[in-house]
């Protein structure tokens, strides 16, 4: 799952890469660098909180990742807006970048717990 997060910022860091690269706006590289690594940090240490390499029933697995889910979701604004106003990073790429990574790590991680849910359930 850690992999999958990491995956995730690497992959919004590089399309915004893409998008510096067309449109020659250094400052976007970097309020979007910075925006995936707050959200890669906090989605980290969500997962350190649950604990993924403790064996757990199936129903607590969803259980946990539902409650991770929950503190991600409060936290992850929070976050992003006392970075929004602390430094002079631009406020577009920033937000879009926030969500972007958001909504990627999202889906690979519940890509991620399907599948470890579906090898529990046929242990």
């Amino acid at each position: 799952m850690v992999i999958t997060v990491i995956a995730s910022a690497v992959a919004t860091i590089a399309g915004w890469s893409a998008v510096t690269a067309l449109t020659g706006r250094t400052s976007t590289i970097t309020a979007a660098a910075a925006a995936a690594t707050l959200v890669a940090g906090i989605s980290i240490l969500s997962l350190v909180v649950i604990r993924p390499w403790k064996p757990r029933a199936m129903g607590t697995w969803a259980n946990l990742w539902l409650a991770a889910l929950v503190g991600r979701l409060l936290l992850t604004p929070a976050l992003a807006y006392l970075l929004y106003s602390a430094t002079p990073l631009s406020l577009t790429p920033l937000m879009l970048s926030v969500a972007v990574t958001y909504v990627i790590v999202q889906i690979s991680e519940a890509a991620a717990l399907a599948a470890h849910l579906k090898r529990i359930e046929t242990s």
